[in-house]
């Protein structure tokens, strides 16, 4: 058959641009080797955040469950990913107009305008390969005699583990070790660099997020590696103790899912890290795509569907094509309380503007964080000094993404401090917190 669009896997990256390039009037095809949905709904967002959401309740009502209540948390889980998964469905998707094709054995492209999937052999002027990414497992010795959990397989357990040791404090380790201390299971925290998340947050937010960790009982092993494994319960580090637990959870990082495709055979420029794009999203071949996981190092839903609306109007405006912004993406880090940050980082904006800079912290203390009583937390602000403008954000608390959602529309759209006043700010509301720095650094700069 013939398309006008082939998409390359159905995850939340290649669902928003089959979508929008149907809405566009293309003639869009979806394939994928398995379920539709991909890692956020299966194996990522939507069951990490209805298990944080079970855990919190534990937390709240101050009980640790048993193994019947981890068991009922888990099929919980579960069925809020069905409920999602049963709007993603290829019949479902179908029922739209977009063409859909799954088999086990995935897509190979047989030449630059032609794929097999199955039994199917299909041709399109555009292609789009969105496949996504999966959880990086190293090869330490005798990691074959303990059980390795990943994002993907851990939503399988039934049996609430005694212990569990994450090897790996990024985001992942810090959302899930939270919520697993909360349900009353020893948790450990292995990192090899000397701060939690270093990738992805400044030093204070750093410090913020290993204080609530260790709050609820996690015990975080920073500037250690891991070696081996000795027998089927015992990690053996470079430093410090050795570390016992039923489950190893492997959170060093994702490799883009490029496995298969015959990329080398149509000359797609490709390595670990993901297939290489220009900031059009064009791959080296000019017709064919690509964006999500398998192409960009922010991997966030938010930027895969980012990305989708960037692709279709690509495709549907050759000449005057759109660029990608990837550094000053917004994200959020969904601990009890969150981590957020939009624009600039805390180093680039001072790198990039100098002494034109001005920081400006607020504790969470306005109204609402007092009557709900949840006042740990802050509010970081980066100002142009010379034109007022806001260039970068910071924040840990209680619903910091909800609020750092505001600074993000600021950011973007380029506001002032005094225009982001101008905004009548429902009270009392936890978004008041912007207000207040807003606030502050007019007093502090302008008198």
């Amino acid at each position: 058959m013939e398309f006008d669009l082939i998409v390359i896997g159905a995850g939340a990256a290649g669902l928003s641009v089959s979508l929008r390039a149907n809405q566009a009037g293309l003639r869009t095809a979806l394939l994928d080797r398995h379920l539709f949905g991909g890692e956020c709904t299966h194996s990522g967002c939507i069951p990490s955040k209805s298990f944080i959401r079970a855990a919190k309740h534990y937390a709240q009502i101050e009980q640790r469950p048993g193994n019947e209540a981890f068991r009922a948390a888990m099929e919980a889980v579960a069925q809020t990913v069905d409920e999602i998964y049963g709007h993603e469905t290829p019949e479902k998707i179908a029922e739209k107009g977009i063409y859909t094709y799954t088999h086990p054995s995935g897509v190979q492209f047989v030449d630059p305008h032609t794929v097999s999937i199955g039994d199917q052999v299909l041709r399109a002027d555009h292609f789009a390969i969105t496949t996504g990414s999966s959880p990086y497992v190293p090869e330490l010795p005798g990691i074959s005699d303990v059980s390795i959990l990943h994002n993907e397989n851990f939503w399988d357990l039934r049996q609430k583990p005694d212990a569990v040791c994450f090897i790996g404090g990024g985001v992942i380790a810090a959302e899930l070790s939270q919520a697993l201390a909360r349900l009353g299971v020893e948790v450990h925290i292995v990192e090899r660099w000397v701060r939690l998340a270093h990738q992805s947050v400044s030093g204070p937010q750093s410090d913020f997020l290993q204080e609530i960790l260790e709050d609820d009982g996690v015990q975080v092993h920073l500037d250690q590696e891991a070696v081996r494994f000795e027998g089927p319960n015992r990690l053996i580090c470079d430093r410090g103790p050795d570390i016992e637990a039923d489950h190893f959870f492997m959170t060093l990082g994702r490799r883009a899912n490029v496995q298969g495709l015959n990329l080398d055979r149509i000359e797609i420029e490709y390595d670990d890290e993901g297939i290489g794009v220009d900031n059009t999203l064009r791959t080296s071949q000019p017709h064919i795509y690509a964006c999500g996981d398998v192409a960009s190092r922010h991997k966030y839903s938010h930027m895969a569907s980012y990305q989708a609306r960037i692709v279709v109007y690509n495709i549907l405006n050759p000449d005057n094509p759109r660029k990608q912004i990837e550094d000053d993406i917004p994200w959020a880090i969904f601990t009890e309380p969150e981590l957020a940050k939009v624009g600039l980082s805390r180093g680039e904006v001072k790198a990039r503007y100098g002494k034109d800079v001005v920081e400006i912290t607020v504790p969470a203390e306005n109204d609402r964080f007092i009557t709900d009583h949840k006042t740990t937390g802050f509010l970081t602000v980066f100002f142009d000094k010379r034109i007022d403008q806001i260039i970068g954000a910071e924040a840990g608390g209680y619903h910091a993404a909800e609020w750092i959602q505001l600074l993000s529309l600021a950011y973007q759209q380029k506001m002032t401090a005094a225009q982001v006043l101008e905004t009548i700010f429902i009270y009392p509301t936890y978004s008041e917190i912007v207000r207040k720095a807003c606030q502050k650094y007019l007093l502090q700069e302008k008198g």
